[in-house]
């Protein structure tokens, strides 16, 4: 039980945090004026009691409304499509998780795989074509570990990439398409383990660890970066070779899954404060560590959490 709590506090960012909420100021000046603000819209899940839904709030903080309707259950890791024109996400209904793309144009969605264990975190292909996640599998003789999938969008395809003996979860798909980075747990030790993020050719071969103790990697739109959460819950950003490692905020909170904006200029997250009724926020940060705010004040009870980033009107 130990070892799957802790699995689940890294990979969801549900833990409990370790300061107070702070006042952190708004942008910067650079040298020809006021810097420019974000653009584009943030999409990200709502969730109150036992019912969920995606919403979607403009990059300046404005406009929250729904995209999905509520339902009982849980949604989870939402992903704009690269056209910006779909949305793949993870849905838990009873005890059954699937990953399902909505169609913003037609408002039809579309099952893609499901799993009596757990299905999560998808990641599109950068041609729209395929998607990554993690999934469980469950078999007449036992339930695998995690493990790092690919499917067409369709459902057809399904495929392992990485060995039944290893826990890997946490993908994200590199805008070329020839890489996935993904998070592997090692051994447990004394009722802990760590997470660490390794890379992967997108067919999972030449698998290799690049950075101990961090998750949640995001890779940035030129390909150049991966974003990513070390082991003091801090958003970080470093060279896909692990190299550079360089942390945007200190601070005492616990900030989780970060995500670029389109123009690589800035960093989405959700946010956790010691007040469970502000746990989880969405916030933004510029990648040169200045212009952090909060962009979501969710409800009590409730939470905002795993943004995902699309330019203005794509859908």
């Amino acid at each position: 039980m130990a070892e799957h709590e802790t699995r689940d506090s890294v990979r969801r960012g549900h833990m409990a945090a370790l300061g107070l909420l702070g006042v952190i100021a708004l942008g910067a000046m650079g040298a020809s004026g006021a810097a420019s603000g974000p653009t584009g819209e943030i999409a990200y899940v709502c969730q109150q009691a036992n019912r969920a839904k995606i919403c979607i709030v403009n990059a300046d903080g404005t406009a929250v409304r729904g995209l999905t309707k509520s339902r009982a259950g849980e949604v989870q890791g939402p992903a704009w499509s690269p056209d910006g024109q779909k949305i793949a996400f993870a849905r838990r209904i009873g005890r059954d998780w699937s990953i399902d793309v909505l169609d913003l144009r037609s408002g039809r969605e579309q099952r893609v795989v499901s799993s009596s264990v757990v299905a999560w975190n998808p990641t599109w292909s950068p041609d729209g074509r395929k998607l990554a996640f993690e999934m469980t599998v469950e078999t007449p003789a036992a339930v695998d570990l995690e493990g790092i999938f690919v499917a067409n969008v369709n459902g057809s395809g399904l495929r392992r990439l990485t060995r039944t003996d290893v826990n890997a979860v946490m993908p994200s798909w590199s805008p070329d398409g020839r890489r996935i980075a993904h998070v592997r747990f090692s051994p447990p030790r004394n009722g802990r383990q760590d997470s660490n993020i390794w890379l992967m050719n997108a067919n999972g071969r030449g698998q290799r660890e690049v950075a101990r103790k961090t998750s949640r990697p995001a890779w940035s739109p030129d390909g150049k970066s991966l974003a990513f959460v070390n082991g003091h819950a801090e958003i970080c950003v470093m060279h896909p070779d692990g190299t550079s490692r360089r942390c945007l905020m200190k601070n005492t909170f616990v900030d989780n899954r970060p995500t670029w904006s389109p123009d690589g200029k800035w960093l989405a997250f959700d946010r956790c404060v010691r007040d469970r009724s502000l746990c989880e926020q969405v916030w933004i940060v510029r990648v040169d560590s200045t212009g952090a705010r909060r962009l979501t004040t969710p409800k009590p009870s409730s939470a905002n959490l795993d943004p995902t980033w699309r330019e203005m009107g794509t859908g």
